[in-house]
């Protein structure tokens, strides 16, 4: 029988999937064409999450799969089907009684009691592991969508930068022919600024594929068309939780659907320990039978002649094979050691990745810190120093040119740092169970 704690974890799961189809309605409350509309022209994420959640293929087919479940639950707690056989003699068989012309057994399988309702446990766990894969889908796909969001936004601020810099060195490389017309630049100087609107041109162009390119991918995830056009994605913002590394690993164990799943999974297997030992135990057959006899052709017949006959059949299974029971038995405990061997397993998994981002995370702000402290503001006092120089002509026109380069390259570089660190705040939050607002 399912022990306490089998029973426990059942229970907290089943009020978790309540809640979590609860929060996946309300999500989703708005209709499909005004989310459709709002893509093509301004959205935020959780629009576009929400979107996903009613087109996107795969939960679709993780949808299904939940109803598949639910109605297997039904199938394996019935009873077996009740066989009928009706036998006809085209030659009666005659007895006492008279002609017996037809026959009729109809009966019923009853599985020894107990077997059914442990049948009905594993089915229930199946249900269980379908709706916390059914919510995995969702976050996993959840998590591409905001990955994909930050990588858009990225990428299109980029473009911005670099079509300000083009804008200034077209600028530039007027001025630059100028000044050499002056003597006041050298002929390097001139080439070298065509040669840097050169490259910015080549790399807008490139991001502008990888825009094309990640567009497509994030229809993918909504489950629209991969030419449909996205309107202005609202950026935001995922909210670093403020807690130490062993909270981080509570709160995985905690939430992680995978985690989950395996607590799931070794309840399953342990009810299917006690399922297979019922295999020693025998399961019964009720029946009823019916023959239709005949008048009998005798001179003196007996008063009960031509009587139909009916009488009631119990049957049940010997289960002598000892071998094939302990087998099943052995089969079965085996099963419940590879789920644990599973589920450890996927914990160290978690828990090393969960370590491994957020120690990416911290060297990443350490990164942001230097940028956004040291970095662009050397940056921006190096353009103001050299611009004055120049102009009091006591700097080379290249070094002018080489400092504004050097602060639109870091304003890339750290539009680019943003980015990722973004990524791996999702990420981490998306392991311990979390939203981008930080919370579960």
């Amino acid at each position: 029988m399912p022990s306490a704690h089998n029973i426990c974890l059942g229970i907290a799961i089943s009020l978790g999937c309540l809640l979590f189809e609860a929060s996946l309605s309300a999500t989703v409350a708005l209709d499909i064409s005004d989310l459709e509309a709002h893509i093509q022209s301004q959205i935020g994420i959780e629009s576009l999450i929400a979107y996903a959640s009613r087109k996107n293929p795969d939960i679709q087919a993780a949808r299904a799969l939940l109803l598949a479940k639910k109605e297997t639950y039904h199938i394996d707690t019935a009873y077996p089907d009740p066989q009928l056989m009706v036998t006809y003699y085209p030659e009666p068989i005659e007895t006492r009684l008279g002609p017996q012309d037809w026959n009729a057994n109809l009966t019923q399988a009853i599985p020894y009691p107990g077997k059914l309702s442990t049948a009905g446990a594993m089915a229930k766990a199946d249900i269980q592991i379908a709706t916390l894969h059914l919510a995995k889908t969702i976050h996993d796909n959840a998590l591409a969508i905001r990955e994909a969001v930050i990588e858009l936004v990225y990428i299109r601020n980029a473009i911005d930068i670099l079509n300000e810099e083009a804008h200034l060195f077209n600028t530039v490389s007027k001025t630059t022919e100028n000044v050499y017309a002056q003597d006041r630049a050298a002929l390097v100087d001139v080439l070298r600024s065509q040669s840097r609107l050169s490259k910015l041109h080549q790399k807008t162009v490139l991001l502008k594929d990888l825009e094309t390119s990640q567009s497509t991918r994030l229809n993918r995830l909504l489950g629209r068309l991969s030419d449909a056009s996205i309107g202005t994605l609202s950026a935001f913002d995922s909210i670093l939780p403020a807690s130490d590394l062993d909270e981080l690993y509570q709160l995985a164990v905690a939430h992680q659907e995978d985690i989950l799943k395996a607590n799931v999974e070794i309840a399953k297997r342990t009810n299917g320990v006690a399922l297979a030992r019922y295999g020693r135990l025998p399961d019964f057959k009720l029946g009823l039978f019916y023959a239709g006899v005949g008048t009998p052709d005798v001179r003196m017949p007996p008063s009960d002649a031509g009587d139909d006959a009916v009488g009631i059949q119990f049957g049940l299974t010997l289960p002598l094979w000892s071998k094939k029971n302990n087998s099943r038995i052995q089969k079965a405990q085996a099963d419940v050691a590879v789920a644990k061997a599973a589920k450890t397993a996927r914990v160290d998994d978690i828990m090393t990745r969960v370590r491994s981002t957020y120690y990416r995370i911290k060297n990443t702000q350490r990164t942001l810190e230097i940028y956004e402290d040291e970095l662009l503001p050397q940056a921006q006092a190096a353009i103001d120093a050299t611009e004055t120089w120049f102009m009091d002509r006591k700097l080379r026109f290249s070094d002018f040119i080489d400092a504004q380069s050097l602060w639109y390259d870091a304003k890339l570089d750290l539009a680019r740092i943003q980015a990722d660190y973004q990524k791996d705040v999702a990420r981490l939050l998306r392991l311990i169970g979390k939203g981008p607002d930080g919370i579960p």
